[in-house]
Formats: C-alpha cells, structure tokens, sequence
C-alpha cells in the first residue's frame, strides 16, 4: 500500500467527504456512546480523524490525519489537529487518557499502531476502535474483478481488509480488551454511479496504484454491479483498556 496515494486520495474528497460518509458517520457515533461510558476521557485523541465531523462535542480533543487536507477541515471541529502517520504518533509516552479510531486502522500497519497508541496511553488509558474487516465491500470488489477480468485479461490489484482474527489479537496483545462485536452495515443505491461514490468521494480508493484509463471495464462494471448494487461493511468494534 502507497501512502503518498492514500494521501492524495483522501485530500481529493475532504470537501465532499460529509456528503458520502453514510456508514462512517454512523459508526462514530456507536464509538462516541462508548467512550460516553469513560468518566472525563480527555487528554483524548482522534487517530485518522478526517474531517473530524461528529466530534463538535468533543472539540477540545486532539485530532491526526494523514492527510493535509482532511486537516485543514477538522480544524473545523477540533481546537488540535495535526497532519501525521497512525505509525509515527508526534507526541510522548502517556499523553492520553483515551484513544479513539474510526475507520482508519485498515490504511496502516494495525501492530505498528497498536504499539504506538500503547505508548501515548496512559496507565489504565482506554482505546476504542471500529475498523472494517475482511469481507467489507465484497460484491463490490467481486463485481469490478469479474469486470476487470472480461475487459483486461487479468485480475485488478485491489485493497485487502484486515482479517478480522488478526485484528483482534494483534489489540489483545497490547491490551486487555473490554469489549468486542461485529456490526453490518448496509446501504442500497439505486444507481451504480451513486453507489460507488460513497466509497471513492470519501477518499477509500485503491491504494495500490493511481487511476488507470478503464472506460471500458468502468461501462462492464455498471452492468453487473446493477444487478445487485449494493455498499455493505462489516465492522469489528473493540474497547481495550492499558494495564
């Protein structure tokens, strides 16, 4: 995975990202009614905050995105927000109370992160995750190979969802988690086009390579993806706590 691309990416939808985030903003607010349970959460942390919508409530908070333009947005919404790497946290050990991500540990090294959360936890800090796993977008992704495919003669390099299992070992070795579930979520378009806005015009496009000239495979995608047009997430939520 290129991380000048998921940048790019993400800094291209930050102005239509309120728009399509459907499904995201949905599983922020599950995230906020947890972190509603954690007596007076703050220092506290938004690690890929985006655009940081949802976080009104929360502004005196602290927020990271890679990305520069979903920065400058956030600024909206948070009194604190810096342009950072999930892998690289630019602040010291034991800085937070609790820590948050929604919808962004799929783009990094999840053992990479969880160590580094770890460390600008406090003792007894608390992290609260919702991350999309293996099987998000799955008619969607069979659909564009099977497009991909006819119209190329190959298979697409396309982005892979966390497993799921690793996920959650990979937290449990860092932390004693609290809580764990999984959440489906669904939306249905009624056109193709509309559909695959709400994942490209909130900056989740490939990040394996830039666009690639496919009017071809584009116009075979639609005809089949009309035949069960349809955006569905799977999402792994976890509460952990630092010991």
């Amino acid at each position: 995975m290129h991380k000048r691309i998921v940048r790019e990416n993400f800094s291209r939808a930050a102005k239509s990202y309120g728009r399509y985030a459907v499904i995201q903003k949905k599983v922020l607010e599950e995230i906020l009614r947890r972190l509603q349970l954690i007596k007076n959460p703050h220092p506290l942390l938004d690690l890929g905050c985006g655009t940081a919508e949802g976080m009104k409530s929360y502004s005196n908070s602290f927020g990271i995105d890679i990305s520069f333009e979903m920065c400058r947005k956030a600024k909206e919404n948070l009194n604190f927000v810096a342009c950072a790497d999930g892998e690289k946290l630019p602040f010291k050990e034991e800085s937070f109370k609790a820590v948050i991500s929604s919808f962004s540990l799929q783009w990094m090294n999840v053992e990479l992160v969880a160590e580094e959360i770890y460390r600008v936890l406090e003792e007894g800090g608390f992290f609260i995750s919702a991350v999309p796993v293996k099987g998000s977008l799955e008619e969607l992704f069979i659909t564009w190979q099977k497009a991909f495919l006819e119209t190329r003669g190959k298979k697409d390099v396309l982005f892979q969802f966390p497993d799921e299992n690793k996920v959650f070992k990979t937290i449990k070795e860092n932390f004693e988690i609290i809580e764990a579930s999984r959440k489906e979520y669904t939306l249905l378009p009624e056109r193709v086009e509309e559909a695959v806005k709400f994942v490209t015009k909130i900056g989740a496009k490939n990040p394996h390579r830039p666009p690639l000239p496919l009017k071809s495979t584009v116009k075979r995608f639609k005809e089949l993806f009309s035949q069960n047009c349809v955006i569905k997430y799977k999402v792994l939520f976890l509460t952990a706590k630092k010991v």
